[in-house]
């Protein structure tokens, strides 16, 4: 409501017929007959309406006397009897007045994102506001006490910043009102990265390898349910601050060749936007193989005789094998050998008290007896019997020869006897012609033996 102040002198309290009116129309309500008569409103001390001297009144004016958006108006000052002074006049017209309330108070997006956010804006004032604009919205004509709502987009650069809501109107005179908020925006890059080792690198097929994995928050928001897994889970963190560390582990077991373990981190952001990690290790799986052999330069010595033993330890693998050490008896012939190179022999001597009957083993500190050889020394004793040696199994006997038949005895050859008589000269012819007979029967005898 319009209001005006007047400040004069010399009213009289008891003289009537003095008046101000606006457009015609007279002021002061009751005493509008009487308006200045030394009063003054508020009045404390003296506590009296009538001070002798002083009016300071402020009088309202009705919007029908003086409508609201008008620019101008007829003031009047008339008296009848009574003389007044007037000092001052002061005009107080209504104005409306907006209020902006913004929400959310805060906001967060991404490089390149949009935000946004609802503006109400009230008329708080005693006159409306017209040509209200919000955020480049129109809404119209605002009465007093009226609220508009709009909703408003700022799309974010790389950086934080304020998005700023800007509110215009004016009265119906033409006067400009205004009212604007900032609200900040938290522009946010979320970022993961992961490091992974593995332990040990270098393993035999199966083994386990222990990986262990440092996963920092990178960026500028706060992450949570932050997952690391390999091939099993690794670790799980519920927070995880912008600048923060945390160390997990995990047990995977090696497959049958060389590879690679792979370690994927997950988490979400403040927006619950997914943000993502990975990392690697390299591990090496070895077959390596160590080899021994033992020579001695005697099987049999005396009891209590040193007998010189030889040992070669060999590496026919791939691989470089460290820590090679030959344990067992005799414990003479026990040796530490720093490494083995791929294909590299190592060749020494010891000596041994006979007899001897005993292993050697060699193998590698690093994996144990998952990698080992042995041999046998075994030196008899001279007062030992000979070793029986052990009967050959039935299919691998030898054939006993097949007999061969005897020859029959040859039948005896007679052997005819011939008694020589003495003969006389006449009879010889026949004597040699009988002795030539018997001698071919006894041949064809003998030759029909020998082909029996």
């Amino acid at each position: 409501m319009t209001r005006l102040g007047i400040v004069g002198y010399e009213g009289d309290w008891g003289t009537a017929g003095d008046h101000v009116l606006i457009n015609g129309s007279a002021l002061g309500g009751p005493d509008r007959g009487n308006f200045f008569m030394s009063a003054a409103d508020g009045a404390v001390a003296p506590a009296v309406p009538n001070n002798m001297s002083v009016d300071a009144r402020t009088v309202p004016v009705p919007s029908e006397l003086l409508p609201p958006g008008a620019r101008t108006a007829e003031l009047t000052l008339d008296r009848d009897e009574d003389a007044f002074l007037v000092q001052s006049l002061a005009w107080s017209f209504p104005m409306p007045g907006l209020a902006l309330n913004v929400t959310p108070g805060a906001l967060a997006t991404y490089p390149g994102g949009q935000v946004s956010r609802t503006a109400a804006v009230t008329n708080v004032g005693e006159a409306p506001a017209a040509d209200v604009v919000v955020c480049g919205q129109d809404a119209g004509t605002l009465a007093p006490g009226a609220t508009a709502s709009r909703t408003c987009v700022s799309t974010a650069g790389q950086d934080d910043f304020s998005a700023v809501t800007e509110v215009s109107g004016k009265s119906l005179a033409g006067d400009p009102v205004t009212a604007s908020a900032a609200t900040p925006v938290d522009v946010l890059h979320p970022a993961l990265t992961a490091t992974t080792s593995a332990s040990p690198t270098t393993v035999l097929p199966g083994a386990q390898i222990t990986l262990t994995t440092v996963v920092t928050n990178s960026g500028d928001a706060v992450l949570s349910g932050v997952s690391a897994r390999s091939s099993v889970d690794c670790g799980f963190v519920p927070r995880l601050d912008p600048g923060a560390s945390v160390t997990v582990e995990c047990t995977v077991t090696a497959g049958e060749e060389s590879g690679t373990a792979v370690v994927k981190v997950t988490a979400a952001d403040q927006l619950g936007g997914a943000v993502q990690a990975e990392s690697s290790a390299k591990y090496t799986v070895i077959y390596p193989r160590l080899t021994i052999a033992a020579a001695w330069s005697t099987d049999h010595a005396r009891d209590g005789e040193l007998v010189t033993i030889t040992v070669t330890v060999g590496n026919p693998s791939a691989v470089t094998i460290y820590d090679v050490r030959v344990t067992g008896e005799p414990a003479s012939c026990r040796r530490n050998i720093p490494f083995l190179a791929p294909g590299q022999r190592v060749t020494y001597t010891c000596q041994a008290v006979a007899p001897v009957d005993a292993r050697l083993t060699v193998s590698s500190g690093i994996t144990g007896t998952a990698i080992s050889d042995s041999a046998v020394v075994r030196i008899a004793s001279v007062s030992e019997p000979p070793p029986v040696s052990e009967p050959l199994p039935p299919a691998a006997q030898p054939v006993p020869p097949r007999p061969v038949a005897k020859p029959e005895p040859a039948a005896p050859v007679p052997v005819a006897v011939v008694q020589l008589l003495p003969i006389s000269k006449p009879a010889v012819g026949g004597i040699a012609a009988i002795l030539s007979a018997v001698v071919m029967a006894l041949v064809a005898s003998v030759l029909s033996g020998v082909r029996r």
